[in-house]
């Protein structure tokens, strides 16, 4: 369980970085940004903790009731396709929010936390804005570039994208031989080209995980040597 709010998590998570930083933070606890590091630490775990449920029962329902069911099963399928994209890209702004409040702790010039407004300014290229500033020359300046351009964020974007503001793509069908005389469904979501099967969220859970340890290492190791 997290020392931090007591969620058993799943055993994909990259627990030891995670604990690791919290308690680096946490010895500062008596500054007045530390409660919004906090609040975005605890939303990393709970979207990730989030973000598995929903991979594990989509695919369940896949493998049991392939692509193609009647309502309500294909609701659900829908609910826990948005739900993982959703969690996921969530996880990553609470993860650099959190970031932003660490640079608080040390710039506060660079990094404004007075009011709820500095609060919704925060984005992930204004954090990428203030670590360039106030960090010129650390090595944690190049996590931004590489988060930005790691193949796995691109993918949650543009299905995240689609999801969230413009529509809920209807399925493209075709027949595939499986292995016995009975032809299987398979399915794409249109416009996005997505194929539906049991590997279309689990898949992407190990990249995505993947892609949160190669955040969680530099910014472990910035706490380490800044906090």
């Amino acid at each position: 369980m997290l020392k931090m709010n007591g969620l058993e998590m799943p055993p994909t998570f990259p627990e030891t970085a995670f604990e690791t930083i919290f308690e680096t933070v946490n010895a500062h606890h008596q500054l007045t940004t530390y409660f919004q590091f906090h609040g975005a630490w605890n939303a990393v775990a709970y979207r990730f903790h989030a973000m598995t449920d929903c991979d594990q029962s989509f695919t369940a329902s896949l493998k049991e009731h392939g692509p193609a069911p009647v309502q309500p099963i294909r609701y659900g399928q829908e609910r826990d396709l948005f739900g993982f994209v959703s969690n996921a890209y969530s996880m990553f702004d609470a993860f650099h929010y959190g970031m932003y409040a660490i640079g608080a702790f040390v710039d506060s010039a660079h990094f404004k936390l007075a009011s709820p407004e500095d609060e919704r300014k925060v984005t992930f290229g204004g954090t990428s804005r203030a670590y360039a500033s106030a960090f010129n020359g650390d090595p944690i300046i190049d996590h931004f570039l590489a988060y930005w351009s790691d193949p796995a964020r691109q993918d949650l974007d543009v299905i995240r994208n689609m999801l969230t503001h413009r529509a809920v793509p209807p399925r493209a069908f075709r027949l595939t031989l499986g292995g016995g005389s009975q032809p299987k469904p398979a399915a794409a979501v249109t416009r996005l080209m997505l194929e539906l099967d049991q590997n279309t969220t689990a898949t992407r859970a190990a990249d995505i995980t993947a892609l949160l340890s190669r955040c969680l290492t530099p910014l472990q190791d910035f706490t380490d040597r800044m906090l």
